[in-house]
C-alpha cells in the first residue's frame, strides 16, 4: 500500500506538490479555528473591530505599493536565466519596499476621510510601516517558492506571519487578563517581521545589489500596469466591505463580519495551496508548448473548490455556535456564506491569471471595475436593510457570477 502511494507520487510529482503545499496551510488555517474564541473572548467587539479595520488598510496598502511585481516576477521567471532571475527580484523587492512607505502613510493619512475608527497615533503609524514592509517581503519570497517549488520557502511565507501572530497573542494573554487594540497590534507587527527576517536570512543569497535607472522602471511599469490595475481593484472589493460595515454600523460590526471570515478562510487556504501549484505549471507548460493539465480539468477543480466551500461553511456553523461568546453568534451564519463565497473567489483568482495569460488583458480589468462598482453599490443600498447579510451575499453573488464568467470564456471554442 505505502509503496503503491509512493509511485503514485513519483508519477505524479504535482500530487506530491500539492500535498505538500496543503500540509503547510493546515497550521494556519486551524490556529485560528481554535485559538480565536480565546481571543475574542478578551477583547471588546469595538477594539477587534478598529484593529481588523486597521490591518484592512495595511494590506490594501501594501497591495498598491507591490505594483503588481510579485505577479510579474512569477510570469517572468520561466523566460529568464538565474542571474537575471537574481536581479529582477532584487530590483522589484528594493523598488516597492520604498513605495509601501510612501503609499501605508498616504493611506493613513487619508483613512480619516471614511473611518473615524481608526485611532491615528505613533504607535498606529510606526507599526503599519513595519508590517506593510514585512507583508512585501513575504510577497516576493512567496513568488519565488511558487516558480521554485520550495516548500519550507513556501512554509515560511505563507504560514510563519500568521501562526506566530496568534502564538504571541495567547502568549500574552498567560501574562495578562485582557487585550485591546494596542496589544494585539503589537503582536501582529511582531509576527511579520519576525517572518520577514526569517525569510531574508534564509534566502540571503538569492538577494543582490541591483543596477536601477529610469528605463528599467519604465520597462518594469509598462510589464506591469495592467497587473498593478487588476491586483488593486481585486484589494478594493475584497476590502471596502468592512469599510462600508463601520460607516453604516460600527466598528463592533467589523467584528463580526470578520470573526465570519477568519472561520471561512481555510477554504481559500487550501485551494491556494493546489491553485499555487496549477498556475505554476500551467506556465511552465505553456513555455514548453505543454501542459500537464486542460482548462477543462481546471474548471473541474475549481467546481469543487466551491463545493468544498459549503462544506466548510456547516462546519464553521456549527463550530461557531458551540464555542463562540453569544457576542459573535451572528457570525455563524455569515461564515456559511462567505466559506461558499471563498470557493468561489479562489476558482475565480485561479481561472483570472489564466485569462490574463492568455485573453485580454484590458477586458479583464473592466470586468473588476465592474464587479467594484456592483459591489459597492449595492452594499450601500442594502446594508441599512439587511445589515451585514447584505455584504455577504453580495460577494457571493459577484464572485460565483465572475468565476463562471471566466470559466465560460475561456472553454469556449
Amino acid at each position: 500500500m505505502i509503496q503503491r502511494a509512493r509511485n503514485l507520487l513519483k508519477k505524479h510529482p504535482n500530487i506530491k506538490l500539492s500535498i505538500g503545499n496543503l500540509c503547510v496551510e493546515v497550521l494556519p488555517a486551524l490556529l485560528p479555528f481554535f485559538l480565536l474564541p480565546i481571543i475574542t473572548d478578551s477583547i471588546s467587539l469595538s477594539d477587534y473591530g478598529e484593529f481588523v479595520l486597521l490591518i484592512t488598510l495595511i494590506t490594501l496598502a501594501s497591495t498598491i505599493s507591490s505594483l503588481g511585481l510579485p505577479d510579474l516576477f512569477i510570469l517572468d521567471y520561466f523566460d529568464s536565466i538565474k542571474k537575471q532571475q537574481k536581479e529582477m527580484f532584487s530590483r522589484f523587492l528594493i523598488t516597492t519596499n520604498i513605495v509601501a512607505v510612501i503609499t501605508v502613510l498616504a493611506t493613513l493619512c487619508l483613512s480619516v476621510t471614511f473611518s473615524t475608527s481608526i485611532p491615528i497615533n505613533f504607535t498606529t503609524i510606526t507599526c503599519s510601516v513595519l508590517v506593510s514592509l514585512s507583508m512585501n517581503v513575504s510577497k516576493f519570497f512567496n513568488a519565488k517558492s511558487q516558480v521554485e517549488y520550495k516548500i519550507i520557502d513556501y512554509a515560511l511565507a505563507r504560514s510563519l506571519a500568521t501562526s506566530a501572530y496568534y502564538l504571541i497573542a495567547i502568549l500574552y494573554l498567560t501574562n495578562n487578563n485582557e487585550l485591546n487594540f494596542n496589544n494585539l497590534l503589537l503582536c501582529f507587527t511582531s509576527a511579520h517581521m519576525l517572518a520577514a527576517i526569517a525569510q531574508i536570512l534564509r534566502n540571503h543569497h538569492y538577494l543582490k545589489a541591483p543596477s536601477f535607472s529610469l528605463s528599467y522602471l519604465i520597462d518594469d511599469i509598462k510589464k506591469t500596469y495592467l497587473i498593478f490595475i487588476s491586483g488593486t481593484l481585486l484589494a478594493l472589493i475584497s476590502s471596502i466591505d468592512k469599510f462600508i460595515a463601520d460607516q453604516y454600523l460600527g466598528a463592533g460590526s467589523v467584528s463580526h463580519y470578520a470573526i465570519a471570515f477568519q472561520y471561512s478562510v481555510p477554504v481559500l487556504f487550501i485551494a491556494s495551496a493546489i491553485s499555487r501549484v496549477l498556475y505554476s505549471k500551467f506556465l511552465e507548460g505553456m513555455q514548453n508548448q505543454e501542459s500537464d493539465f486542460s482548462l477543462q480539468k481546471i474548471s473541474k477543480i475549481c467546481g469543487l473548490y466551491i463545493t468544498t466551500g459549503a462544506l466548510w461553511g456547516c462546519i464553521s456553523f456549527m463550530f461557531i455556535r458551540t464555542f463562540l461568546t453569544d457576542a459573535y453568534q451572528v457570525s455563524a451564519s455569515l461564515s456559511f456564506f462567505l466559506s461558499i463565497s471563498n470557493g468561489a473567489f479562489a476558482s475565480m483568482m485561479l481561472l483570472a491569471g489564466i485569462y490574463f495569460k492568455l485573453k485580454s488583458k484590458y477586458y479583464q480589468v473592466s470586468i473588476l471595475a465592474v464587479a467594484l462598482i456592483v459591489n459597492l453599490t449595492s452594499n450601500v443600498l442594502l446594508i441599512e436593510k439587511f445589515g451585514l447579510y447584505a455584504l455577504v451575499i453580495t460577494t457571493l453573488i459577484i464572485n460565483t457570477a465572475s468565476f463562471l464568467f471566466y470559466s465560460y470564456s475561456l472553454n469556449k471554442k
